[in-house]
């Protein structure tokens, strides 16, 4: 009696798992978008106006003198 031994083809089907990690990726960038809006903008605009800023700047100009110019006739 003859042992007959039959090996499957090679799977080439696509299982679908690489779509399932570009979904996660996309739900993930999706997320990340998401709360650079909520957190990430309004801490970079706090920075740039600061709303309780107690910096005083005092400027003081020289005062320039005054020559009356008087004209000999």
């Amino acid at each position: 009696m003859t042992t007959v031994i039959n090996t499957p083809p090679s799977n080439t089907d696509d299982s679908g798992s690489n779509l399932v990690a570009i979904l996660i990726l996309v739900v993930v960038i999706i997320a990340a978008v998401v709360l650079f809006f909520i957190y990430g903008l309004p801490m970079i605009q706090n920075a740039q106006n600061p709303t309780n800023s107690t910096t005083n700047i005092n400027v003081t100009t020289p005062t320039i003198p005054t020559t009356s110019v008087t004209t000999t006739p």
